[in-house]
């Protein structure tokens, strides 16, 4: 969990950091499941694709106590603690 913490954190600073310094970048979080060497689902954090991934892609806890505390701490870090990595996508228009 903080190694978890510490990956979104860095992420956004860094997505703040790049923003900054050229306001015509645009940039996203992205969800990555099962692992960074065989991604089969590559998705942006906080859309409707992230809400979908998590409801139909990624595993769920067997017991209500295991679901609430990954609810939880998806709720505390912004991210579901049952994805393989995370990334930042940058791009301009």
């Amino acid at each position: 969990m903080m190694n978890l913490y510490k990956n979104i954190s860095a992420l956004k600073r860094l997505q703040g950091q790049l923003c900054n310094e050229n306001p015509s970048l645009y940039s996203s979080l992205i969800g990555i499941y099962p692992t960074l060497d065989y991604p089969a689902c590559v998705y942006e954090l906080n859309t409707n694709a992230e809400r979908y991934v998590t409801e139909n892609v990624l595993p769920h806890a067997g017991s209500p106590l295991k679901s609430a505390v990954k609810r939880l701490i998806s709720k505390l870090l912004g991210v579901n603690p049952a994805v393989g990595g995370l990334g930042l996508i940058l791009y301009e228009e």
